[in-house]
């Protein structure tokens, strides 16, 4: 029964995954997609930019991640931590779309 259940969750967080990664690419296509596909974080990499300023602004539409650089004490890269653990596929559009208006209007990097 464990095994199955972990089947299982390892597909629906795969999809969840996949659902973000799509929507990422089709509204904020420049930015670079990292991290493992096992695990229920994924990071995007936004250079140009002031992450904690995006996770604020991000935070004003409703969502909450981590900056990047914040995860870091050296050598830190300015992005985005997102979980996916409890995404739909509504959010991953949703939040996508967010993001990019969020981009254009700090406008220092890929917008």
């Amino acid at each position: 029964a464990m095994d199955r259940h972990l089947a299982r969750a390892a597909r629906v967080y795969a999809d969840r995954r996949g659902r973000l990664v799509a929507a990422l690419a089709r509204e904020c296509p420049g930015p670079e997609v990292t991290g493992v596909e096992a695990g229920l974080h994924l990071c995007v990499v936004l250079p140009g930019y002031d992450d904690d300023e995006v996770v604020r602004a991000l935070e004003e539409t409703g969502w909450r991640t981590r900056s990047l650089s914040g995860q870091a004490e050296s050598h830190a890269v300015a992005g985005l931590v997102l979980s996916y653990s409890r995404l739909t596929a509504r959010d991953a559009a949703e939040f996508a779309s967010d993001l990019r208006r969020v981009l254009e209007r700090l406008g220092s990097g890929y917008y």
